[in-house]
């Protein structure tokens, strides 16, 4: 599926364009992640909003004994990490740089034949506290920038990607059969360019910020029986600008949409919503989990409810079958 319907989640937070490169290159550095959880479709009634798949990943805690790092060198781009204790957990610091611009950068200008200048950048940090044994807090960030250059024949081109996104994650133990994970995250992605062509200058940008709590409960009733639920809220807020006056310092009037400047507007959007679901294992072979998820579009004002429903079996040893049918 295409980036927007495919939900990608780092600790808690939604990545819009989880890319480097446009496309070629993975936005997530492999020395900052945990873990990876990959649903390729028919996925549970927990997650909504996309189509197609989601892409869980959970970033590194860090080292509760002691202070460690790595450095590595790539034709591409180099990273590296640092971690280690402090308090009740830990810490952890990672990033990534390439380098092709700098390397251009000690190169002689040639104005007839100018290269571009295109360079990415990403940086993760995390840090865990335990607050006591039945609580556990995380605190984490992600961001990354993509950047691309251009300048020659009068002609001067820019163009900038970038993600940002913060969670703070509070999981809390009841008892032997039941917690609690409430998740407040924000996020923004953001994309554009500017472009002078002989004098006369150009620019579109758009960009997305969400800012979104959840809290989720897991209760195993039984060895067999599992049930989860959970309540959403998600503020959006959209810009869009496209501004064709001839100069970058001259936007078209907030609010204008297709005036004679470009487009200039604002829009922002609540999102409710709540699901549930369980998971029954009917035996060592067979399995199925059913539920639904439910919405609520402040600005369009519209419900919708998704309800879900697939079936696991075990064939042999070498073979599982799956099955799914729902609204996504």
């Amino acid at each position: 599926g295409s980036p927007d319907q495919n939900l990608v989640l780092i600790d808690g937070s939604t990545v819009y364009n989880p890319s480097h490169l446009l496309g070629f290159y993975s936005s997530f550095n492999p020395e900052a992640i945990k873990d990876v959880e990959l649903i390729k479709g028919g996925f549970p009634a927990e997650y909504g909003g996309r189509m197609s798949a989601v892409l869980n990943l959970t970033q590194k805690d860090g080292n509760r004994d002691s202070v460690e790092g790595t450095a590595t060198l790539g034709i591409i781009s180099s990273k590296a990490s640092l971690q280690g204790p402090i308090g009740n957990g830990s810490w952890f610091l990672g990033g990534r740089r390439t380098y092709l611009d700098l390397l251009l950068s000690l190169l002689p200008e040639d104005s007839l034949n100018p290269l571009p200048s295109f360079n990415f950048w990403d940086a993760n940090g995390k840090i865990t506290q335990d607050l006591s044994d039945n609580d556990k807090v995380f605190t984490s960030g992600y961001l990354s920038a993509d950047n691309l250059n251009f300048g020659g024949g009068g002609l001067k081109f820019n163009l900038g990607i970038s993600n940002k996104a913060g969670a703070v994650r509070w999981n809390h133990i009841f008892g032997d059969n039941l917690f609690s994970v409430l998740n407040l995250s924000v996020s923004k992605y953001k994309t554009g360019f500017d472009v002078d062509n002989a004098g006369f200058a150009f620019q579109i940008e758009n960009s997305i910020t969400d800012y979104t709590s959840k809290l989720n409960l897991e209760w195993f009733t039984s060895n067999d029986l599992t049930i989860k639920t959970g309540l959403d809220y998600t503020h959006y807020v959209f810009k869009y600008l496209q501004n064709f006056t001839g100069k970058l310092d001259s936007l078209p009037k907030d609010g204008q949409v297709n005036g004679a400047g470009g487009t200039n507007f604002t829009l922002p959007d609540d999102v409710f919503s709540g699901y549930l679901q369980a998971n029954y294992q009917v035996n060592d072979l067979l399995g199925f989990q059913v539920g639904a998820h439910g919405y609520h579009y402040t600005l369009p004002n519209t419900n919708y409810i998704d309800p879900r429903i697939a079936a696991r079996y075990q064939l042999n040893e070498d073979v599982i079958l799956k099955a799914a049918v729902g609204r996504y």
